[in-house]
């Protein structure tokens, strides 16, 4: 009987300790009092997306929400992973690519091409005559 008594409180210390490292590491990450301030990106990034894409009431309402989380994701990665840069970079790959087929279900086909033309910047015409160099 003692030694279950003692394997209790042990396991109960123990996992007063793992709760507590698992607290911590949390307090590390950003708070939800950021969220009015994700909100208000959402909106920007969806109103600027709406004047060039000429969206209507429901692709405008349905792409903030997208955009709000695409942003949180987008703020976690770069938070978890910021010792890891390679890492960094696939995630938020894999986050852009996630966020691209959200899009292309809400999308017309003529608001998607200007979507792509848009997020894709347009390469550097140079004269084929010349070196390249300076």
């Amino acid at each position: 009987m003692k030694a279950l008594l003692f394997f209790l409180a042990l396991m109960w210390s123990a996992a007063g300790q793992v709760s507590a490292q698992s607290s911590d590491r949390l307090a590390e990450l950003p708070t939800p009092a950021n969220n009015r301030m994700l909100h208000l990106r959402a909106i920007i990034l969806t109103r600027d997306m709406s004047r060039t894409l000429q969206l209507n009431a429901s692709q405008y309402e349905r792409l903030r929400v997208i955009n709000q989380a695409r942003l949180a994701r987008q703020d976690e990665i770069l938070w978890l992973y910021q010792d890891d840069p390679e890492q960094q970079r696939a995630r938020l790959s894999e986050l852009d690519l996630y966020y691209e087929q959200q899009c292309r279900r809400i999308l017309t086909p003529a608001q998607l091409d200007q979507f792509i033309q848009v997020q894709q910047p347009a390469e550097p015409e140079t004269d084929p005559h010349e070196n390249g160099l300076g």
